[in-house]
């Protein structure tokens, strides 16, 4: 079967209607977001967009962030959905808002069809010390992991070529235990809970920037910038937050480090597609 290719532009594009929609739908429920990654890095590198990047991340603290889940009914009235752990067989620790009317598989080995998204990464408060902070997100890290891994179909010539003894040991779970997938979900989520709290001048995303303690003040004290034909928010101290990711970061990349870097199995960005259907399209079992 032969996919249509779509350009970095195209999904540009389209990715900047959600955001707007996004943007519209957070102020309306008054919930606070800041973008983050090279979403700032484009707005004050380029004025927009990386040119070869096709995605859009925003940080939203936790209340804010379980407030939004909530809205999940909301979404899907407007033709949007908010994809998140509380999704049978959804294979990532953050939300994503997802256009309906648009399909992407992103990874083979997880079978869950998703829309054209932007990511959603929740951010959690602490009044710890940093050694503490990163603990906590090692190991949150590691128990979503092994969840993650209850979730991959056992593919013997990649489990084998690839060997790696949790994931053998999660394989031998499953043929034991039907409940395995819910027992490391849930294990998850009790720790997640056990550390969520709202207050304090340092806070982290738990699943991205890895051992990146970022400022609460980032999240309060926020501006509107440029980004493409409209705005978004960014940290007043842009200069910290960039600087703390990504270092030097007005220093463009080598040539061949101009690329996404993001994996996509099927794309169509002009239909929503259960799994069912693009297997069949694809001639899949």
């Amino acid at each position: 079967m032969n996919q249509k290719i779509y350009t970095v532009k195209e999904k540009q594009q389209r990715l900047l209607v959600i955001f707007k929609f996004l943007v519209s739908f957070l102020e309306k429920h008054n919930l606070r977001y800041v973008s983050c990654g090279g979403t700032i890095l484009g707005a004050v590198r380029h004025k927009g967009f990386i040119p070869w990047d096709d995605d859009i991340d925003i940080y939203m603290p936790r209340k804010d962030y379980d407030k939004l889940l909530s809205l999940k009914s909301e979404l899907i009235k407007e033709g949007y959905d908010v994809t998140s752990i509380n999704d049978e067989g959804y294979y990532l620790p953050f939300a994503k808002i997802i256009n309906k009317n648009t399909t992407i598989w992103e990874k083979k080995c997880y079978p869950y069809v998703l829309g054209l998204f932007i990511d959603v990464f929740p951010v959690d408060y602490f009044d710890l010390d940093d050694k503490t902070i990163k603990k906590i997100q090692i190991k949150s890290r590691r128990l979503f992991r092994r969840y993650q891994m209850t979730l991959r179909p056992f593919d013997f010539v990649e489990d084998m070529t690839h060997f790696n003894p949790l994931r053998l040991k999660i394989v031998l779970q499953r043929c034991l235990c039907k409940n395995i997938q819910q027992k490391y979900l849930d294990k998850y989520k009790k720790f997640e809970k056990s550390y969520t709290c709202y207050n304090g001048n340092k806070c982290m995303s738990m699943s991205i920037s890895k051992g990146k303690i970022l400022k609460s003040e980032w999240f309060d004290d926020t501006i509107d910038h440029a980004f493409e034909d409209t705005t978004i928010k960014i940290p007043k101290d842009y200069d910290g937050y960039l600087s703390l990711i990504y270092g030097n970061y007005m220093q463009l990349p080598p040539l061949e480090k101009r690329n996404s870097g993001h994996e996509t199995f099927y794309i169509d960005l002009e239909k929503g597609k259960s799994l069912s259907e693009v297997r069949k399209e694809m001639n899949l079992k």
